[in-house]
């Protein structure tokens, strides 16, 4: 499969496709860049697996729904594409890697991929969420009354009227990953291997931060919200270790931008601020992604030869502290008139 290839491709895609329109724009420095590195990420995809670099460019990307595409499908599909290509330039082994494994025999339920690196076996599962649905609900508020309360936490008591006004916690949808993917994963036995979910998501990676471990209702607290019909806890024991990142929101702003880079200040992520010394970023390598981890009881050892920051980054580590510490429990939007 060479570039050419792939271009021809994602020049069948619908008419009002973002990754197609940047074809017409490809003289252009950011969508040129933008197309070469989805192209040299499914190439390298293709190299261990002709089979996933086909379903990627055939299927998921293109991401049909009826005669256009499907904004939720196609972020998620790039967001895994890119958490994939990074996974096999780090691994020491890349033929390990396993397209929809299935570590439950039996299941329906598989995870995205299965590779070794520093010869230790992962599985992974890539969750992003909706943000097309969250966006219109917020610009339907702003539109009926030109501001709106966003809850981030999960208050017990808000009234009803400012309820219906309002944009609640999106900690159902975590929760919804965290029960799926709960079920794709088989449960370590003596460190067979090891288990992780990618959370994907726009700038407000705090809202995924809250979900988990906001100490008064987190997902992963000993307050969680969230029990089985005898009362108790629902716990994720097959999800090893958890990161959060704004993958979605960094190929949203990629794509985005022709000539020029879209300030933080616009953007909301620093996804161009070190531009001028380290060369074109590239959304298909998660490094160049904000991560955090999720507090868990993982060995460093484990962890460390995942690619997940630059040698210059810190990878903050979400706890309850950090939640109550960094995380808002509520923001509240303005449309100036």
């Amino acid at each position: 499969m060479e570039t050419n290839d792939i271009l021809g491709v994602i020049n069948t895609y619908s008419a009002d496709h973002p990754i197609k329109n940047l074809l017409d724009k490809s003289d252009l420095p950011f969508p040129g860049s933008y197309l070469s590195f989805l192209c040299k990420a499914i190439i390298n995809v293709n190299k261990v697996s002709t089979k996933a670099a086909k379903d990627f460019i055939n299927n998921k990307i293109r991401s049909k729904r009826e005669e256009s595409y499907d904004v939720h499908n196609l972020f998620s599909a790039l967001c895994e594409l890119s958490i994939l290509n990074t996974m096999l330039i780090q691994s020491n082994n890349p033929k390990s890697f396993d397209y929809e494994p299935k570590p439950n025999p039996g299941s329906k339920k598989n995870p995205e991929f299965s590779i070794e690196i520093a010869d230790v076996t992962y599985y992974i599962e890539v969750k992003a969420p909706n943000m097309e649905n969250q966006e219109n609900k917020l610009n339907a508020q702003l539109d009926k009354r030109g501001s709106v309360m966003q809850f981030d936490s999960r208050f017990p008591f808000i009234p009803e009227e400012i309820r219906k006004e309002s944009l609640l916690s999106t900690d159902s949808r975590v929760k919804d990953f965290l029960v799926d993917a709960n079920k794709k994963f088989k449960k370590r036995n003596w460190n067979s291997h090891y288990n992780i979910l990618f959370i994907c998501w726009n700038a407000e990676t705090d809202q995924p931060a809250t979900a988990l471990k906001d100490p008064w209702h987190g997902l992963l607290t000993k307050n969680s919200w969230f029990k089985d019909e005898a009362g108790n806890i629902v716990k994720f024991e097959n999800v090893d270790i958890i990161f959060i990142n704004d993958l979605y929101q960094n190929h949203l702003v990629h794509m985005s931008c022709t000539t020029e880079p879209m300030p933080s200040t616009i953007s909301s992520v620093p996804y161009f601020d070190r531009l001028t010394y380290e060369g074109m970023p590239n959304p298909f390598i998660l490094p160049y992604s904000r991560n955090v981890m999720v507090e868990n009881e993982i060995d460093e050892k484990i962890i460390f030869p995942l690619p997940i920051s630059r040698a210059d980054d810190f990878v903050d580590v979400v706890t309850e502290e950090y939640v109550t510490s960094y995380c808002a429990d509520f923001k509240v939007h303005f449309r100036p008139k």
